[in-house]
C-alpha cells in the first residue's frame, strides 16, 4: 500500500524578550520549531509510531509519538540533524535524517513508502509499575449473602477475602466493605445486598489480571448476578508515595486542565457536579471563578501541601473527582479518582485504570525533569472534545486505549461527539504554533 509522508520542520524566531538560556546557561534559545512527519497521501493508520531523535544535548533527546499528529515542538539555539524513525503497522520501519532549517518557514520534503497490508495487532502500551487500587460499588440479589460473595471470591483468588468495615486499613487482601451510599436498583424493590469491593495494592499487568479474576468470578461463579446502578461508583487510587510538592502541583494542574475532557469518558450522571460524591474539582469554590491561567497559577503558587489540598478539596471534603484526603490524613500515599460510574465490566475497569496510571505517571515524570512547574493551559473557549484529543495525544499516548473509547466496545454510551473525528482528521492536522505542544527542552 502506498503512503506518502511530508517530513520537515516549521520555524518561527523567538522574540528577544522571551528567549531563555539553555540548560548550561551559556546560549539563548532563539529558534522555535516543530519537527514533524505528516501523511499527505494514504492511510494514517499505517503508521504505528514515529520517534524523533534530537541532539544529545536535549533532555530527553528522543520523543516517541504513538498517535497523530506526529510532531514535537522545541526551542534551540542552533540547527542540527535530527533522525526521524517511522514504525509502520506491518512491523517494518524506515529512518530519515532531517537537517533543521531555522529561517524562513523551515524546510520539508515528501517521501514515498510501500507498506504491506498486514498489520500488527493493536496492543496497549505497557502499564507503568506505579501501584494502584480499585474500589467497585455493586449490588447483588438478596438471595446471595455477602458471605457467599466473599467465599466465591476467596476460591477464585485462592486467598482469603475479608469482610470488614472501613476501619480495617489492611492493604494486603481484598475486602468486602459496607457502603450506605449504594442503593438497590428500582426493579430490585429494595431487596438487594449492596457492597463495595476494595482491592489490595495492585501493580502493572499482574494487578489488572487479579482484577480480571475477581470480576470474572462475580459473573461466572456467583449464582446471583451483580449489578451497577446510578448510585454506584468505581474509584481508583494511584500511589504517589514520595512525590514532591512540585510533582503534586503538576498533577493537580494537569487534572484541572483535563477534567472536562475526562468527563466525556464517563456517564452523564457523573459529569460536572451531577454526583454529590464526585464533585468537579475545576468548579469548586476556590477555582470556578478563575480563568485557566489564574487557576493554574493559584495551584502552582501553593506554599505547602495543606494549601494545595485545600485548593483542590475545599473544607477537607473527599467528595471531589480528584481526592487528596488520603495524603492529607496520612492514611495512605494515594490520590483517589472518584468520577467513574459503577461497573462490573473488566474492559471498562482495565481501560480506566490504564488511563489514570498513565495520567499520573506523565504529570509526575514531567515534573521530575522540570518541565511542568507551571504547565501551559488551554486557551479559554477550547471545547472538551478538543481537550480530549490532546489528552490522548500528549498525555496518555496509547492508540489502543484511544480506540477503545472511540469504539462501540465501550457501552452504553456512544463515542463523545467530535472525538470520533479525531482519527479521521489527524492527517490534516495543521502545524500552527498554538503554544500547547509538548514541552520545550
Amino acid at each position: 500500500m502506498a503512503l506518502k509522508l511530508e517530513i520537515g520542520n516549521t520555524y518561527a524566531p523567538v522574540p528577544p524578550e522571551k528567549q531563555k538560556y539553555n540548560r548550561s546557561g551559556t546560549m539563548k534559545k532563539k529558534h522555535d520549531w516543530r519537527l514533524y512527519a505528516k501523511v499527505v497521501q494514504g492511510d494514517v493508520n499505517l503508521i504505528h509510531q514515529v520517534t524523533f531523535q534530537l541532539h544529545e544535548t536535549f533532555q530527553p533527546s528522543a520523543f516517541k509519538k504513538f498517535l497523530p499528529p506526529f510532531e514535537t515542538r522545541q526551542q534551540s539555539y542552533g540547527p542540527f540533524t535530527a533522525r526521524v524513525s517511522i514504525g509502520f503497522a506491518d512491523g517494518s520501519s524506515k529512518h530519515v535524517e532531517h537537517v533543521l532549517v531555522l529561517h524562513g518557514d523551515g524546510a520539508r520534503s515528501t517521501l514515498g513508502f510501500q507498506v504491506s497490508g498486514n498489520r500488527l495487532p493493536a496492543v496497549s502500551r505497557p502499564l507503568a509499575t506505579r501501584p494502584f487500587g480499585i474500589e467497585l460499588e455493586l449490588t447483588t440479589s438478596s438471595q446471595c449473602s455477602l458471605d457467599e460473595v466473599r467465599n466465591t471470591l476467596s476460591r477464585a483468588l485462592k486467598q482469603v477475602v475479608v469482610q470488614a468495615d472501613r476501619s480495617n486499613r489492611s492493604s494486603y487482601c481484598w475486602k468486602l466493605v459496607p457502603d450506605a451510599s449504594v442503593q438497590c436498583s428500582f426493579d430490585e424493590r429494595g431487596a438487594c445486598n449492596p457492597f463495595e469491593l476494595v482491592s489490595p495494592k495492585l501493580c502493572a499487568g499482574a494487578g489488572l489480571s487479579a482484577a480480571n479474576t475477581v470480576i470474572r468470578a462475580l459473573h461466572d461463579q456467583l449464582r446471583c448476578s451483580v449489578r451497577a446502578n446510578d448510585s454506584t461508583g468505581f474509584h481508583v487510587h494511584v500511589e504517589v508515595e514520595g512525590a514532591t510538592l512540585a510533582q503534586l502541583k503538576a498533577l493537580c494542574c494537569a487534572w484541572v486542565k483535563y477534567e472536562g475532557a475526562l468527563d466525556l469518558l464517563v456517564d452523564p450522571s457523573r459529569r460536572g457536579d451531577s454526583n454529590r460524591y464526585a464533585l468537579s474539582t475545576r468548579r469548586n469554590s476556590h477555582l470556578f471563578h478563575l480563568s485557566n491561567d489564574a487557576a493554574r497559577d493559584k495551584l502552582a503558587s501553593a506554599a505547602c501541601f495543606d494549601e494545595l489540598c485545600e485548593l483542590m478539596n475545599p473544607g477537607g471534603s473527599r467528595y471531589y473527582k480528584l481526592n487528596l484526603q488520603n495524603l492529607a490524613s496520612g492514611r495512605q500515599p494515594t490520590v483517589e479518582v472518584r468520577m467513574h460510574e459503577g461497573t462490573a465490566d473488566f474492559q471498562r475497569v482495565g481501560s480506566w485504570v490504564r488511563l489514570l496510571v498513565a495520567f499520573v505517571e506523565h504529570a509526575v515524570s514531567e515534573a521530575d525533569v522540570g518541565m511542568t512547574a507551571r504547565p501551559k493551559t488551554f486557551a479559554e473557549g477550547r471545547t472538551p472534545q478538543d481537550k480530549l484529543a490532546k489528552l490522548f495525544e500528549w498525555v496518555v499516548k496509547d492508540r489502543k486505549l484511544r480506540d477503545f473509547y472511540l469504539s462501540s466496545a465501550a457501552p452504553p454510551r456512544a463515542p463523545p461527539q467530535g472525538l470520533s473525528a479525531l482519527a479521521a482528521s489527524a492527517s490534516a492536522t495543521t502545524l500552527a504554533h498554538d503554544q500547547e505542544g509538548d514541552t520545550l527542552s
